[in-house]
């Protein structure tokens, strides 16, 4: 992975992947303001290549740290309950799951983040 200057904390760097620049974030640090990038055990860290869903001229994929490898499960509305806790900036809500409590993401914000970095 190839660091770049002068960009946020959050913005891990660029990764080569099928002939493209993909850029990587930290979703932990691009969601807590001044929080610490570390990982349990880089040996277990992944990535998770996301292809873009907006203007994907301009950013056809880019990946996030992932201390688990990610899993495909089938999820409906009814297996998923409301939690008292405030979703961040970079999520759409919070929501119980089985026992956890689980993040879905805002695509749309974090996409945005990459753009305002790589596109200046």
């Amino acid at each position: 992975m190839q660091r770049v200057q002068d960009t946020p904390d959050w913005f891990l760097g660029l990764l080569s992947w099928r002939g493209e620049q993909v850029p990587v974030a930290s979703f932990e640090m691009l969601t807590v303001e001044r929080a610490s990038f570390s990982l349990v055990s880089v040996a277990s860290a992944s990535l998770v290549v996301v292809k873009g869903l907006n203007d994907q001229a301009d950013l056809p994929f880019y990946a996030l740290v992932s201390q688990t490898p990610p899993l495909l499960l089938q999820v409906e509305d009814e297996m998923l309950f409301a939690t008292p806790e405030p979703a961040a900036r970079t999520e759409r809500a919070k929501v119980r799951f089985e026992n956890d409590i689980v993040s879905i993401p805002d695509l749309d914000y974090i996409e945005a983040s990459f753009r305002n970095v790589l596109i200046k």
